[in-house]
């Protein structure tokens, strides 16, 4: 009886023996499955808007663009891809669009530009991409929104700029703007520009625009037009030119001419070379928008319309002119 009784101890022994080590094992095998699960990268939801934002960099050379789209981006949890295309770029605008709309993209932002992105917008649009235009309006398209100037208003206003400036001249002016390698003509952000330009100017009923010239963006062509364009027209008093380039290329060479103060500019830009002709009188003023806000805006827009399908059909940045007296009052402001 007694060696029964022991045996039987020794066996419940090492049954609790068996059972501990066994919630010793499950313990750590469940520790080990939770540290995999919390070093696993988290996954993307399955709700996150992928959307892509598509410019021509040589029109807007700075960052503040995609930074204002990147900022709001990672804000609001949205996978924002960002495509600068420059001409030497294999792939054109409307070929990266294209691909973007192929590529499994909730909605594109691009530079409304080029109007053979026309039939590619509203194919885009039946395929449930939603696009929205920025700088350019392509408002004939199925595009959801436009985010930019008004540049109807903005030409206006540069117009008026412009005959301020005459000082009792005959208004004799010039117009400069960017010929596209694709189509050959200027945008419709220019043409509107140009339009409101027009406008405005012909309140003075002497006015002339003597000359329009389109030119490519090529440096050394440009400054040779340009030259030859001063040459040929002595009697022009006034240029307007749509593009920070020209406006930068314009302004050097009248830098350099004698009586170059003389000639009334008007320009497009917020560059520092822009900034130091205004401010040594060569140009007279300076058209520009707030890039980084153009790229916040199109973002919220574009969700708006992905998540709560509400969009503004145009959602217009403030337009600002910059002269002389706006760069030295925030001058005195910042000291």
């Amino acid at each position: 009886m007694l060696k029964k009784n022991l045996y039987i101890s020794i066996m419940l022994i090492l049954l609790g023996m068996i059972v501990y080590l066994g919630f010793l094992m499950f313990t750590d095998l469940h520790q080990m499955q939770q540290f995999l699960l919390f070093d696993e990268k988290p996954k993307q939801p399955k709700n996150q808007l992928k959307i892509a934002l598509l410019y021509d960099q040589t029109n807007y050379p700075d960052q503040k663009l995609a930074k204002g789209a990147a900022e709001i981006a990672q804000k609001k949890n949205i996978d924002l891809k960002t495509i600068r295309v420059k001409p030497t770029d294999q792939l054109s605008l409307l070929e990266q669009y294209q691909l973007a709309s192929l590529s499994n993209y909730d909605g594109i932002i691009v530079d409304g530009e080029n109007r053979k992105l026309a039939p590619l917008i509203n194919k885009a649009y039946q395929n449930n991409i939603a696009t929205i235009t920025i700088h350019s309006d392509l408002p004939e398209t199925a595009r959801i929104s436009y985010v930019g100037l008004n540049n109807f208003q903005a030409g206006y206003k540069l117009g008026k700029k412009m005959l301020l400036n005459i000082n009792g001249r005959k208004p004799v002016f010039a117009i400069i703007s960017k010929e596209h390698l694709e189509t050959g003509q200027s945008s419709m952000s220019e043409y509107l520009q140009i339009f409101g330009f027009r406008v405005a100017i012909s309140s003075n009923p002497e006015s002339k625009i003597r000359v329009w010239r389109k030119l490519r963006s090529n440096l050394v062509e440009n400054l040779q037009e340009i030259n030859r364009l001063l040459l040929d027209h002595p009697d022009i008093i006034g240029i307007f030119t749509t593009q920070p380039v020209t406006t930068e290329v314009t302004a050097s060479i009248l830098d350099r001419r004698k009586n170059g103060k003389e000639m009334i500019l008007i320009g497009s830009g917020n560059t520092t070379t822009i900034r130091n002709y205004i401010t040594h009188d060569i140009i007279d003023a300076s058209l520009y928008n707030d890039q980084q806000l153009v790229g916040r805006n199109a973002v919220l827009e574009i969700e708006n319309y992905l998540k709560y399908k509400k969009v503004n059909i145009f959602s217009s940045i403030d337009i600002k002119i910059l002269t002389k007296e706006v760069l030295e009052n925030d001058l005195d402001h910042s000291q």
